[in-house]
C-alpha cells in the first residue's frame, strides 16, 4: 500500500491526494517547502551540455525569488516572481539566465510548464503551449551533484532556492520534443504516451505514488530518494 506521509527533511509531510479538483492526470501530488527539505535523485545524472526536455505540473505558492524546481550542477529550472520560467545556468562564478514572464501567475492553480534545449536554443512549455524566443544560451555541464527536484545545488549563485507548493508528473527527455509533442503529452499519464513519445525519455515521476522513502521512476531505473 502507498504510504502518503513521509518524513522530509526533518518534518512530517502528507503525501495524500489533493482534495481540490486537479487540472491534470494526476490522482494525487507531493508538496515541498523550504522547511520540508528536498528530494534528491542521486542516480540521475543529466548532461546539460546536450540537448534535452523538462516538463513538470506545478501548483506554487507565494515566492517573490526564485523557486527551484529542478536543480542540476550546472543549472537550475525555476519559477522566478510567481509568473516567469527561467533557467540559470553557471560556471563557476560567471551565471546566465533566459527567462519566460507568462501573463498569468502560476500560484493556486495547476499549470504544466517545461523547458526544452536545441542546441543553444532555449524554449519554454506552458500547459502544452511552446512560447519565447529561440534564444541562445550555452549550459557547461559540471561533475557533481545529480538532479534534484524541489531544490538547486548551485551555491555559488546566492544559495539554495526552494520551490514552495505542489509538483507531481515530472518528466526529462534527452532530446527536445518537438511541439506538436509537447501539445499531445499535457495532461497525459505516463501510461498514455505512444511508442514515440517515449523515445529519449529518462525517468518519469509521478509523486503521487512516494512509498516510505523511495520515490519511484515509472520509466526508467532512476528511483529517487526523499531526503
Amino acid at each position: 500500500a502507498t504510504n502518503f506521509v513521509t518524513k522530509v527533511g526533518g518534518s512530517v509531510v502528507d503525501l495524500s491526494p489533493s482534495v481540490e479538483p486537479l487540472k491534470s492526470p494526476s490522482d494525487g501530488s507531493a508538496y515541498f517547502s523550504e522547511s520540508n527539505g528536498w528530494w534528491a535523485y542521486s542516480g540521475l545524472y543529466l548532461d546539460a551540455g546536450e540537448d534535452f526536455t523538462i516538463l513538470a505540473w506545478v501548483k506554487g505558492v507565494a515566492d517573490a525569488g526564485h523557486a527551484t524546481v529542478l536543480g542540476h550542477a550546472g543549472f537550475r529550472f525555476q519559477i522566478r516572481n510567481n509568473e516567469e520560467i527561467r533557467i540559470d545556468m553557471t560556471t563557476g562564478s560567471v551565471h546566465n539566465n533566459i527567462t519566460y514572464t507568462h501573463p498569468q501567475s502560476f500560484l493556486n492553480e495547476w499549470y504544466q510548464i517545461g523547458i526544452k534545449k536545441t542546441g543553444s536554443s532555449i524554449r519554454f512549455f506552458v500547459n502544452g503551449v511552446s512560447y519565447g524566443g529561440d534564444t541562445s544560451l550555452s549550459i557547461t555541464p559540471r561533475a557533481g551533484t545529480g538532479v534534484r527536484i524541489g531544490r538547486d545545488g548551485l551555491s555559488t549563485i546566492g544559495g539554495a532556492d526552494v520551490f514552495t507548493g505542489r509538483l507531481f508528473n515530472m518528466a526529462i527527455w534527452a532530446r527536445p520534443l518537438t511541439d506538436a509533442e509537447g501539445k499531445s503529452i499535457y495532461n497525459k499519464k505516463y501510461d498514455e504516451l505512444t511508442a514515440s513519445e517515449t523515445k529519449g525519455l529518462i525517468s518519469w515521476y509521478g509523486l503521487d505514488d512516494i512509498n516510505g522513502t523511495t520515490v519511484p521512476d515509472s520509466h526508467g531505473n532512476y528511483n529517487g530518494t526523499a531526503n
